[in-house]
């Protein structure tokens, strides 16, 4: 049998859910889905079973959710998304079906949030974020869909807050963070994600207050704080110290024992009357 003209689907409710139009026997024209408040949810055109030119999708208030182009029933082109209060929320490129090409996010209020591009459907290239103001946040290098290479982070006022090396999508190699002076505040030395080597601090003159040995991802040595007349490791500072009990902790624990004693006394006592009557 081929279907010819509209067939119409229904929610339990009552409530249309589908609406299509057959010719010849195939999917011709609208095909519209609805919300079982009875908004549109979905609308596309179909070509002899197969979708083809603009669809849309929509929220149950009535307001535009995504917008495409279908090309024999694949997507092809810009896809843009938009927030239920029918402000941009993003546009992604698609060639074949596939994300390939620029993609752009947005703040809910119009800014730009993230750009990027990809590449059979992983990010390649660079990836920026802003800030609302509209300055860079941070910039990532992508190989592979995962970052790989330097990337560098940025205080909302512009200046240079943190440089990160990457490999594979893994922290690997120096991790710099900066003073908002330009002074170096921080360096974190990765292996393959798990924190290894020497981690030191600075103050905002530049000069070393802090070092962490780390191996492995556990700390091994930790240093007090530098002579900040000279700013130099004192290398004394680096032998871990015995944990010392304060005056009030010793009080504490030898009450603690006191009163241990006296019940386990007074259990004994109990359990002698019980057995002897």
């Amino acid at each position: 049998m081929r279907y010819e003209g509209i067939e119409e689907l229904f929610y339990k409710n009552g409530q249309l859910h589908e609406l299509k139009n057959y010719r010849a026997g195939k999917l011709n024209g609208e095909y519209k889905i609805y919300h079982k408040n009875g908004a549109l949810s979905e609308l596309y055109t179909y070509l002899d079973d197969s979708k083809e030119g603009a669809a849309f999708n929509y929220y149950d208030s009535g307001i535009l959710k995504s917008a495409m182009i279908y090309h024999n029933n694949v997507i092809d082109g810009v896809v843009k998304y938009y927030y239920e209060d029918g402000e941009p929320k993003a546009e992604v490129t698609y060639n074949n079906g596939k994300k390939d090409g620029a993609v752009r996010i947005f703040y809910n209020s119009g800014e730009l949030k993230e750009k990027f591009s990809n590449q059979n459907e992983k990010i390649e290239g660079i990836l920026s974020t802003y800030y609302k103001s509209g300055t860079i946040k941070g910039e990532w290098s992508y190989n592979n869909g995962v970052p790989d290479g330097l990337s560098k982070f940025y205080y909302v006022s512009g200046e240079l807050m943190a440089e990160k090396e990457y490999s594979k999508g893994k922290d690997h190699g120096l991790t710099k963070i900066f003073h908002k002076n330009g002074n170096i505040k921080e360096e974190i030395c990765f292996n393959e994600g798990i924190r290894s080597g020497i981690n030191k601090h600075y103050d905002k003159n530049g000069s070393l207050t802090k070092e962490f040995q780390y191996e492995n991802g556990k700390k091994i040595i930790k240093s007090n704080q530098t002579n900040k007349k000279n700013g130099k490791v004192n290398p004394n500072n680096f032998a871990e110290k015995p944990h010392q009990k304060s005056t009030t902790q010793k009080v504490l624990i030898a009450a603690s024992k006191i009163i241990l004693l006296f019940i386990s006394t007074y259990l004994i006592y109990i359990l002698l009357v019980w057995l002897l009557g």
